[in-house]
């Protein structure tokens, strides 16, 4: 690289007003990621108090570190598109490659796409009262009763010698 071609980097507005953007979007993920913490907090909070992690906020933890990806996309020069707010806030990541555009109704009901490997875990049901064991079966008195024989059965004689 000469010096000429360093002297017209310099002087690019385009590579200044990059740099800008890049500045601008540091901020917003420290902002995003003192957001998380909080959430975090919470997160393990209710998991204390309820057993339970929050469904709302695992998928806003999605849906942040989407956008957190697509940042740091940005940062790294991987790519030239804008972040939000210059382009629609990201959707959660779909964990699943098929396009059935049914992952809003998994999202309504708390459980969602996510990256693979990284799904939230589904809540575990909560606990229901133990149920009661079965009644002790009572011991039987007598034997159970012996069919009666049908007619023209007859069983073979008892045999008292051996055979040959």
């Amino acid at each position: 690289m000469n010096q000429d071609q360093i002297k017209q980097n310099l002087l690019s507005p385009a590579a200044w007003v990059r740099i800008l953007f890049m500045a601008g979007f540091a901020v917003a993920i420290w902002l995003t990621l003192l957001v998380l913490g909080v959430v975090v907090l919470m997160q393990a909070l209710l998991v204390l108090i309820t057993g339970l992690p929050n469904a709302n906020l695992q998928r806003f933890g999605l849906v942040a570190g989407a956008y957190l990806f697509e940042l740091v996309q940005f940062l790294l020069y991987n790519t030239d598109d804008k972040p939000f707010p210059f382009a629609p806030f990201p959707d959660p990541p779909d964990g699943d490659d098929d396009d059935d555009d049914d992952d809003d109704d998994d999202w309504k009901n708390g459980h969602g796409g996510g990256v693979s490997g990284m799904r939230p875990s589904v809540p575990p049901a909560p606990p229901s009262a133990p149920t009661p064991p079965p009644p002790p079966v009572p011991p039987m008195s007598t034997p159970p009763p012996v069919p009666p024989e049908e007619p023209g059965i007859a069983e073979p004689p008892p045999q008292d010698r051996p055979l040959p």
